[in-house]
């Protein structure tokens, strides 16, 4: 956004910045954007203002517009703590990591109590493989602000505990807190799961598990209906005659995406960080370039049904989804034969990958079923697209449905999907590694085996099991919580 010049430099009223936040924190951003947009027309230096413009703007997606207006913001005050930390932020989802660390780093500087630079500061140095700078910065955000609950999950992830560990007696004394509310409960109870779990006293891990997942999902509106609903029309539409329909129509013929697909938590990480130690692959991590691409031309505006009336689109919205997806990606690194994508929900967009990018790899990876949920109701998401993933019942269901529409891809699609199994390759790591690298057309190299002694930035649930060799005491896992598990066991058998 470019400034005004004008002779005034003060703030709107302080009710008018309040009632800005209150919409921001009400999840409000499209309402806030319009009034922010009228403030900013009122007051054109108000660096407030402009930083909640901001906060708007990345909350929709509109990252690089949001950045501008933190920019603006520290044009005008160049010690808004603040607007540097949001700034960071918004650098970090846009990929400029050292960028987004000298704006933490800023903001510490003009407010050196910030607990929350601390913690987005850590949270970098985690992914980076940094543990004992990650452990820093977390003690220290914890020691301004004991209140900030997800830190204490967010240390939780970087310790590996003993039972004498101090922080558990401080989660424990946190959850307890009356004060404590149920959100900054929810994030303490997943840290006392793990820490818990660490220390094999595995009742009161699964209590607080459970406290974690039921804390989370009264916050969630879902029915699992829908998901039903939408895979048994995906099996409907994409069948042998749209396939033969576009057989000959133009394609994107471009062979860079190597698409890594699966339930959460079933091996994707370890399958892109071994394919990413390839020096002719480049790890694109979960990206959201697919869905936006699909989403830009298959979108309620143009007055088509999707998937219900996919058969009446013109073929030359399949190559142009293929080509808005490949200059995503090559906008991050042009310079490699093949990037990774690496987004576990791609699994739904199969039969619209093999339209618009029918060179296109499948990777799909498979875990044991009662290993793969309970490995993912014992994580904390921060996002939206696993809603199913916080009710032990829903989770079942969703696998469920998740196995058929894959069971639906594999007879619809024959040799278009390459299924990798998560415990074939922890038993025999070199063979499962040569056949996924030969799946991908890619020569054998040896930098795959030692894929944990890779630097490359990972921000996944599973960012500290992949600076790690290949360990056997996951498969399994399951048993040790089985007295917890017969309405999980119950509905996947």
């Amino acid at each position: 956004m470019v400034l005004k010049k004008t002779k005034f430099n003060f703030d709107p009223e302080q009710k008018e910045i309040v009632d800005l936040i209150k919409l921001i924190q009400s999840a409000k951003f499209s309402i806030a954007e319009n009034k922010a947009v009228e403030l900013i027309k009122l007051y054109p230096n108000s660096f407030n203002v402009l930083n909640l413009l901001g906060l708007c703007l990345v909350n929709q997606n509109q990252i690089n517009k949001g950045i501008n207006c933190y920019n603006n913001a520290i044009k005008i005050k160049p010690d808004f703590a603040q607007a540097h930390n949001n700034l960071g932020i918004a650098l970090k989802d846009a990929g400029k990591i050292n960028s987004a660390i000298n704006c933490y780093q800023n903001a510490i500087k003009f407010k050196s109590d910030f607990a929350e630079a601390y913690n987005n500061l850590g949270l970098i140095m985690m992914d980076q493989g940094k543990i004992k700078d990650a452990k820093i910065n977390f003690k220290k955000a914890l020691k301004i602000k004991p209140s900030l609950a997800y830190v204490h999950r967010h240390l939780s992830i970087v310790t590996k505990y003993k039972k004498k560990n101090p922080h558990i007696k401080e989660m424990k004394k946190t959850i307890s807190n009356l004060k404590t509310s149920d959100n900054g409960k929810m994030h303490v109870a997943f840290g006392l799961g793990k820490a818990f779990e660490d220390i094999k006293d595995y009742e009161n891990a699964f209590k607080y598990f459970e406290l974690g997942n039921r804390l989370r999902r009264k916050k969630i509106q879902y029915d699992i209906k829908s998901d039903i609903n939408f895979f048994n029309s995906l099996k409907k539409i994409f069948d042998g005659n749209l396939f033969e329909k576009f057989k000959t129509s133009k394609k994107n013929l471009d062979s860079t995406p190597i698409f890594i697909v699966g339930m959460f938590r079933s091996g994707t990480t370890l399958i892109e960080q071994i394919l990413s130690s390839h020096p002719n692959v480049f790890g694109g991590g979960e990206s959201k370039a697919l869905a936006q691409a699909i989403s830009k031309y298959l979108h309620p505006e143009f007055q088509v049904k999707f998937p219900e009336d996919l058969i009446k689109y013109n073929p030359i919205t399949f190559d142009s989804i293929g080509k808005i997806y490949i200059e995503a990606a090559r906008s991050f690194q042009p310079n490699y034969k093949h990037i990774t994508d690496k987004q576990p929900h791609n699994f739904k967009w199969i039969g619209l990958i093999k339209l618009a990018l029918p060179n296109a790899k499948i990777i799909h990876c498979i875990r044991n079923p009662l290993d793969n949920c309970l490995s993912i109701y014992k994580n904390y998401f921060n996002f939206n697209d696993n809603p199913y993933a916080y009710n032990l019942e829903e989770l079942g269901q969703y696998y469920n449905i998740y196995k058929e529409l894959m069971k639906y891809w594999h007879s619809t699609l024959p040799n278009f999907i390459y299924d990798i199994s998560y415990e074939k390759l922890i038993n025999n790591q070199k063979e499962e590694t040569k056949k996924l690298l030969d799946a991908c057309d890619l020569s054998w190299d040896e930098q795959c085996m030692n894929f944990f002694k890779s630097k490359r930035y990972v921000s996944t649930a599973s960012v500290m099991q992949v600076r790690q060799p290949i360990y056997k005491h996951s498969i399994n896992s399951w048993e040790s919580y089985k007295k917890h598990l017969p309405p999980l066991i119950k509905i996947l058998k």
